[in-house]
């Protein structure tokens, strides 16, 4: 303990949650297993299969789920094979799809003229296809709920390295002069259509305060799409939030405020909800109880929670934040043989082709850049004004 060793500067990439997981020693098997299984949380190739990775065949296409029209397969078998995984989040992309088709429709478009977009020039695809941006813009939409936000998400490329979120304020979209250079032309009838859908349910019917700020929040999507008469396309809709999702947040923030048996008790019990629903929960918990014994000498009985301590919670917070594709910012402390360290801040970025040389340190990335392994008690969670998904 108090032990960190600078590193020099590397390329990070964002790393899935099995690399948070892997360790050397025993339960290898184990640690395989995760590797197949949190895979899958990536983001998917929009053509390619959701199941295997295949591409179309020359000359055909990949077949939809009949449900949400949204995942893609290349065969039947692959579609039923995924539907174990994929029937958590069906009925959520349907209400999506169809809320966005009701809001084309509110603003005079025709149906087949919203279809006839490719989906990777959809706006819808900005967050389909960009791990942890959905979550980003659902806490950025729950901190500031109060004001009935408008939260614009817009890109150009749709790979993420151009997105750009902007929180605009009730008083900001309805009352600014400033809002015209957004809107353009179509102030006026985008002022009608962000006031219907702080008033509508996903259905798309009107009906006057059913809108619920703790249940909903409204973004606006915009992507440059070629062809299109205003340059872009723009799809505004009503999303009900994920409450898994903030309450992992409010764990989170728990977690590193105390150690608290409930605390741990609320983390591993979000985890069993099927929180991040492509793992499998009982093999997170295993790992935790592990790490618990090996790493920070206590003793846990089996399907027990275990003790708490600075050092553990740290670890199962950042297991959570990363499984929501988030951010984990740090700030070094308690550093002896690296003291002119301490009170350095960085950011959590374990390296997905590298296996940490002790395994109970965690890779950091300072803010200017450079590397250091240091022990989840020398870390001190730095709760974000903002949360932020991890970019590559």
């Amino acid at each position: 303990t108090g032990r960190g060793r600078a590193l020099g500067k590397e390329s990070g990439v964002r790393t899935p949650l099995h690399d948070i997981l892997r360790h050397r020693g025993g339960m290898e098997s184990m640690r395989h297993d995760l590797g197949d299984a949190l895979a899958d949380t990536s983001a998917h190739d929009p053509f390619m299969c959701v199941k295997c990775g295949a591409k179309a065949a020359p000359g055909r296409k990949l077949h939809y789920c009949g449900r949400c029209r949204s995942s893609r397969y290349c065969s039947t078998s692959c579609l039923k094979a995924d539907w174990d995984a994929h029937k958590g989040e069906c009925d959520t992309r349907r209400e999506m799809r169809d809320a966005q088709l009701a809001n084309h429709r509110a603003l005079g478009g025709r149906s087949k003229d919203y279809k006839s977009y490719p989906d990777h020039e959809s706006p819808c695809e900005i967050t389909a296809t960009i791990p942890g941006l959905d979550n980003e813009i659902q806490l950025l939409a729950w901190k500031h709920r109060g004001k009935s936000p408008l939260i614009h998400v817009s890109s150009c490329f749709g790979d993420g390295s151009d997105v750009r979120i902007i929180m605009m304020p009730r008083s900001f979209w309805e009352d600014d002069p400033g809002f015209a250079d957004f809107a353009g032309e179509h102030t006026i009838e985008a002022i009608g259509q962000i006031r219907r859908l702080f008033e509508v349910y996903l259905n798309g019917t009107s009906v006057p305060g059913d809108f619920c700020a703790d249940k909903q929040y409204v973004t606006a999507k915009s992507k440059d799409v070629l062809g299109h008469p205003d340059g872009c396309l723009t799809v505004t809709s009503q999303i009900t939030f994920s409450q898994q999702l903030i309450r992992g947040a409010e764990i989170v923030d728990a977690l590193t405020t105390a150690t608290r048996a409930k605390d741990l008790a609320d983390a591993f019990a979000w985890f069993e909800a099927g929180a991040v629903w492509t793992i499998a929960p009982q093999q997170v918990l295993q790992e935790i109880r592990r790490r618990s014994t090996v790493v920070h000498g206590g003793t846990t009985p089996p399907g027990s929670v275990p003790v708490p301590s600075r050092g553990l919670n740290n670890e199962v917070a950042y297991m959570m934040m990363s499984g929501m594709g988030l951010k984990f910012d740090v700030r070094l402390t308690g550093l002896v043989a690296a003291a002119h360290l301490n009170g350095r801040k960085g950011v959590i970025r374990q390296d997905q082709d590298r296996i940490p040389t002790d395994y109970d340190r965690w890779r950091v990335r300072l803010d200017d850049g450079t590397y250091i392994d240091a022990k989840a008690v020398n870390l001190v969670h730095i709760r974000p004004e903002d949360y932020r998904r991890i970019k590559p």
